[in-house]
C-alpha cells in the first residue's frame, strides 16, 4: 500500500512539474522572450556563415607552413624516437583540425581552447602562422 501511495504521490509531482513548464513556456512565447542561449548560438552561427573561406590556394600555404614550422620543432628527424608528433603535439591531425576551423580561431586562447595543443608557445606560433591566412 505505501508503495503505490508512492506511485502516485511521484506521478502526481511529474504532471504538476509538466504544467508548470507548459504554463511558463506559454507566457514566454506570448511575450515573446528568447532563451538567451539559443539567441546566442543563431548569431554565432550567423556570424560563422559570414566568414569567408579559405581559397585552395591559400589553404595550401596556410598548411605548408604550418608543415615547416611541425617540421622545425625540436625532436624531428629519424633520430628521435616518437618523431615531431609525439614530442610537440603538432601532428597531422592537428593541421588540418587548423584549416578545417580557421574561421573559428580568432585569438591564441581559442586556439588552446579549441584544439589539442601541449603549450601556450605552440598556440602562439600557430596564431601567428593563421593570422597571415585570416
Amino acid at each position: 500500500m505505501a508503495h503505490s501511495m508512492s506511485v502516485v504521490t511521484s506521478i502526481k509531482t511529474d504532471v504538476i512539474a509538466e504544467c508548470l513548464i507548459s504554463c511558463v513556456s506559454t507566457i514566454f512565447e506570448a511575450r515573446g522572450i528568447q532563451d538567451d542561449l539559443t539567441t546566442a548560438a543563431e548569431e554565432s552561427a550567423d556570424n560563422v556563415t559570414k566568414f569567408q573561406t579559405l581559397s585552395p590556394e591559400q589553404e595550401a600555404k596556410l598548411r605548408e607552413e604550418l608543415d615547416l614550422f611541425r617540421l622545425s620543432l625540436p625532436g624531428s628527424g629519424r633520430s628521435s624516437v616518437g618523431g615531431t608528433s609525439l614530442s610537440s603535439g603538432i601532428t597531422l591531425n592537428l593541421i588540418d583540425q587548423v584549416i578545417k576551423n580557421v574561421h573559428l580561431l580568432t585569438s591564441e586562447g581559442k586556439i588552446e581552447a579549441m584544439l589539442p595543443i601541449y603549450s601556450r608557445r605552440n598556440a602562439m606560433a600557430i596564431w601567428n602562422i593563421v593570422q597571415k591566412y585570416i
